[in-house]
């Protein structure tokens, strides 16, 4: 028997796994992506109060932080693969089931935010098992995770930025209920490929008690790599999301005073967040992990808030937007292979959720700071705020990673 319980005759490698995996969650993560946008939106048409609309995208949010709890006991109990089964079959009817009752005229307000709590809460299990999924599949692959993790990332990156433009177009071709009947299609779909295509790739089970919140943090804090990476993640979230949810509305209104340009800049950030996962591991054959990860945070950060609190106009943006996602791109991927090789494989699926919460957690707090920020004084403010932000957790990680002698000793 193998590590993860197949017997060797079986273990003939196969990428029809991987594939399957990739494509099972391309489908899914458009979805995601239309369910973002057209959820809000279904909501304010429904109520035509903002108020209202925040407090669904709350509802949301604060059930995915509440899973960062849960994503360890699902995957102990059901296996990764029948976790994310779980994930995409629920999710596709709670979204089924909100322009289902609509049109029956039995959706109040408190069923709609408890349908939408349902569907953010099975996303961070979800993320946590298709991580475990991949290093099964890589592993049955006959390659390895390192090698798989680059273009996994750039795929979702890419459904990701076909996802939210797709559901703005079908809203108005076709309206939101429509839109989200398109939504539950795709995690049905999502289900059958996994269920149907994906072995049972389970990680040795070697704890006694159920995985907490607690235990993972354990996990990331002996792990001083894990810890700082995880704080550079952090980081770059709250301004990523910062950047994507508060300032450029604003810097494409006042300073390129052009919907169209913002869009094209956005665009580019996208482009190079999907090079930059792509290529990740090219870069990181030719770099350390210890210069590449502080280098990547500088890049990301430095050139892209010195644009934005100088008023740079388009021509000036769209690079620097581009470096901006391509340098984020190259740091996320590489965190993603530091929890694989740090973090014990039973552990990896609720440590993957916890981290996830984090994340999310992160890029609900940007929006926030920024739009203080900006409302009280200025735009010039947040962006130097940021650039010494970058400049702190890059220094962080160059000065606190370890190395080592010339015999492989760690030195200070």
């Amino acid at each position: 028997m193998t590590r993860s319980g197949l017997p060797e005759l079986v273990r003939a490698p196969s990428r029809v796994p991987l594939v399957m995996l990739v494509v099972a969650n391309l489908v899914s993560t458009v979805g995601g992506a239309m369910s973002l946008v057209a959820l809000p939106w279904f909501a304010f048409s429904i109520t035509r109060d903002p108020a209202l609309t925040g407090v669904v995208a709350a509802c949301e949010f604060t059930a995915v932080v509440v899973a960062s709890a849960c994503a360890g006991w699902f995957i102990q109990r059901l296996g990764a693969r029948g976790t994310r089964v779980l994930s995409d079959v629920v999710s596709g009817v709670a979204v089924l089931a909100v322009p289902a009752l609509f049109e029956l005229g039995a959706l109040p307000f408190g069923l709609l935010l408890a349908l939408v709590a349902v569907n953010g809460f099975l996303r961070t299990p979800a993320v946590a098992a298709s991580y475990l999924l991949l290093a099964g599949a890589a592993e049955r692959g006959g390659t390895t995770t390192g090698a798989v993790s680059g273009p996994y990332l750039a795929s979702l990156a890419l459904a990701g930025a076909i996802g939210a433009p797709v559901a703005g177009a079908a809203i108005a071709a076709a309206g939101a209920p429509l839109v989200l009947v398109g939504d539950a299609v795709t995690f049905l779909v999502s289900a059958l490929l996994v269920r149907g295509f994906l072995p049972r790739f389970e990680p040795e089970d070697t704890q006694e008690r159920p995985p907490t919140v607690a235990g993972a943090l354990r996990v990331i804090g002996r792990s001083p790599v894990l810890r700082l990476m995880l704080a550079g993640s952090l980081v770059l979230g709250l301004l990523s999301s910062a950047w994507a949810t508060v300032i450029a509305p604003v810097y494409g209104t006042e300073v390129l005073r052009s919907p169209a340009a913002l869009g094209f800049v956005l665009t580019a950030q996208s482009v190079g967040s999907i090079l930059g996962a792509w290529s990740s591991a090219r870069v990181e054959r030719r770099l350390s992990r210890r210069r590449l990860a502080p280098l990547a945070v500088v890049t990301a950060v430095v050139p892209m808030f010195l644009a934005l609190g100088t008023a740079a106009p388009l021509g000036v943006l769209l690079p620097v937007a581009f470096v901006f996602g391509t340098a984020g791109g190259v740091y996320g991927t590489m965190f993603v292979n530091v929890e694989y090789a740090t973090v014990p494989r039973h552990q990896q699926g609720h440590v993957f959720g916890v981290v996830t919460a984090l994340g999310q957690t992160s890029s609900a707090v940007g929006p926030l700071l920024a739009g203080v920020v900006v409302g009280t004084a200025s735009l010039r403010v947040f962006s130097a705020a940021a650039i010494v932000a970058g400049l702190v957790t890059a220094a962080a990680l160059l000065l606190a990673a370890p190395r080592r002698g010339p015999r492989g000793r760690r030195t200070t």
